[in-house]
């Protein structure tokens, strides 16, 4: 099943700079996509356009076979995972907290045993989640930042 289509997405920031020219690709369902490229080579952009933090110039964007502008719970489905995953993580939270947090703004139901079953499979330890997010190392924050994104997106 084709869970992502991109037909011919440009995105200009001026007359002069086109940041994405003509990029066309698809995604299917269970099936892992890595984007590389040079620093300014346009994967930050082609990413905001994905999750629709920006508008792209022209083009098309389909989930599931509908244009992603007109999905109002869009956002429920798809998820980032920031580099810097301080850039998304409240440093004072607790590393449980942390992981709830989108549950609790988007009113989502999970299982707590569930939730602690998978995330110790991505190396985040039960003792670790009563840990605040400033006092835990870099990679651990990172796996955090992934847990955040994985399990809510499964959950739905």
């Amino acid at each position: 099943m084709q869970l992502l289509t991109v037909e011919h997405l440009y995105k200009s920031f001026s007359k002069h700079q086109n940041v994405l020219e003509d990029i066309n690709l698809t995604l299917y369902q269970n099936e892992c996509f890595c984007l590389v490229g040079s620093s300014g080579s346009g994967k930050t952009t082609l990413g905001k356009c994905l999750l629709r933090f920006i508008k792209p110039t022209s083009g098309n964007i389909y989930f599931k076979g509908k244009d992603i502008q007109s999905l109002k719970d869009y956002k429920m489905y798809v998820s980032f995972v920031p580099q810097d995953p301080m850039s998304s993580l409240n440093p004072h939270f607790k590393v449980l907290e942390a992981i709830l947090e989108p549950f609790y703004i988007m009113s989502l139901a999970f299982d707590m045993k569930d939730l602690l079953k998978k995330i110790s499979k991505i190396g985040i330890k039960e003792e670790l989640l009563q840990k605040k997010v400033k006092d835990i190392s870099g990679g651990e924050r990172q796996r955090v930042a992934i847990a955040r994104a994985c399990y809510q997106i499964q959950s739905l």
